[in-house]
């Protein structure tokens, strides 16, 4: 199972395409879910079985990110 954090960025939906071709890869069957809550909290719950875990970016990183939160370097 692969699972895909996706919060309506470019750096989500590049997420969301690239998981898309790695399920093809391993013919994996896709499905989809709309998580409330932490967004953090909420990926590390769904992705507790998964074989992988993709999220994408928003590019801020370095300070700018720390002081932002990141859902990435959370998880």
């Amino acid at each position: 199972m692969i699972v895909v954090g996706v919060g309506g960025s470019q750096g989500g939906l590049e997420a969301v395409s690239w998981a898309m071709c790695e399920a093809g890869m391993r013919w994996a069957e896709v499905e989809s879910e709309l998580l409330r809550g932490d967004p953090q909290l909420s990926l590390i719950k769904a992705s507790k079985d998964a074989d992988l875990l993709v999220v994408g970016r928003h590019g801020l990183g370095g300070f700018g990110g720390l002081l932002l939160g990141s859902v990435a370097l959370g998880v």
